[in-house]
């Protein structure tokens, strides 16, 4: 499961429409990207292994990131849960987070210079956290009907306005 999850968020980055600039540090993430698929799927030196491994250790950090889903009844409550949420993403992405890919890059005996620029992981680093903050905290989406200004809305608006 947390392989699959991991997986998917790597290969999102070729998907992208974000991802899509023709640049040194985006072929290179693009390269990386190749590289830790390729290296995951092969059962023969112990890379799905040491893959799934990886993946379980990074869920479970995310899992732990993303709290309770209660969400707070109050703006002021939800906006203050926002941001400790945000706080403590950009604490593990600065701490646990890098060295668990350092040590899934150094176990996995993958190229150092796709740890040396950070693209690719500071991209599935946000686009899990993402996948996890929409998991945990389901958006409703019911769309709301606005019906066509009537005379009166039309002329209060003109007299926000100052026009006549």
């Amino acid at each position: 499961m947390s392989a699959a999850i991991l997986r998917s968020a790597i290969c999102a980055i070729f998907d992208d429409e974000d991802c899509q600039l023709d640049t040194p540090r985006m072929k290179l993430a693009k390269e990386a990207a190749k590289v830790i698929l390729d290296s995951s799927a092969d059962c023969h030196h112990d890379g799905q292994d040491k893959f799934e491994s990886f993946a379980d250790k990074i869920v479970g950090t995310y899992q732990k990131l993303v709290p309770d889903p209660a969400i707070p009844k109050s703006k002021k409550a939800f906006d203050n849960k926002k941001r400790h949420l945000w706080s403590k993403f950009h604490s593990a992405r600065i701490s646990e987070l890098r060295v668990l890919w350092k040590e899934y890059f150094q176990s996995s005996a993958l190229d150092v210079k796709y740890l040396e620029d950070p693209l690719l992981c500071e991209y599935v680093n946000e686009k899990l956290f993402g996948m996890f903050v929409k998991t945990m905290y389901e958006v409703n989406e019911q769309q709301i009907v606005v019906a066509d200004p009537t005379e009166n809305d039309l002329n209060a608006l003109r007299y926000a306005a100052g026009s006549e």
